[in-house]
């Protein structure tokens, strides 16, 4: 179990979608210490991301000319909605 000066100053409570699987109070506080001991990994999920989210964000003069632009542009604007809700998910 990690105490609140183990985790740091930046660290913000995690998102109950980590733990929302799990019943019991000790459950979700040893998996809550499991997801903080892999920052690591987390850190290089959200350089993926972000190259992921910078590709869709750069819209290039030819995808305009698409005669299923509306639904590129739409499928575009669901994939970096996704992006980003993972982003906010492994912020802790």
């Amino acid at each position: 179990q990690m105490k609140e000066s183990q985790k740091g100053p930046r660290a913000k409570r995690l998102s109950t979608e980590w733990t929302q699987h799990l019943k019991t109070k000790e459950e979700k506080e040893g998996f809550e210490a499991y997801v903080r001991n892999s920052i690591g990994l987390l850190e290089i999920l959200e350089k993926i991301v972000d190259k992921k989210l910078k590709k869709l964000e750069t819209a290039k003069d030819e995808d305009y000319d698409k005669a299923s632009w509306a639904h590129y542009q739409a499928d575009r604007l669901g994939q970096i909605r996704a992006y980003n809700h993972i982003k906010e998910t492994i912020q802790l």
